[in-house]
């Protein structure tokens, strides 16, 4: 999924978000001289999607960089396990 439809999705009517929480920092590898790190770590979802109710355990493999003196995702896998 393409950031722009990402966005579309979960600022859209069809999502309603409860909770996003941070659960755990599994790994973190940072490398390209401080300007790049690969992530990954797991949180807790609650939402609803066109009011189907969701409940995730939710694992994510994410690569940031440092651009501007921010770090920004570039690239991110979403993996949801079991519902609570």
């Amino acid at each position: 999924m393409k950031l722009d439809v990402l966005k579309t999705m979960w600022t859209s009517q069809s999502v309603s978000s409860t909770c996003s929480e941070l659960v755990e920092f599994e790994s973190c590898k940072v490398f390209a001289d401080g300007k790049a790190a690969v992530v990954v770590y797991k949180t807790h979802e609650v939402f609803e999607y066109n009011g189907t109710p969701n409940d995730d355990n939710v694992k994510y493999s994410a690569v940031f960089e440092l651009a501007d003196g921010k770090w920004k995702i570039n690239h991110a896998h979403r993996f949801s396990s079991e519902a609570k």
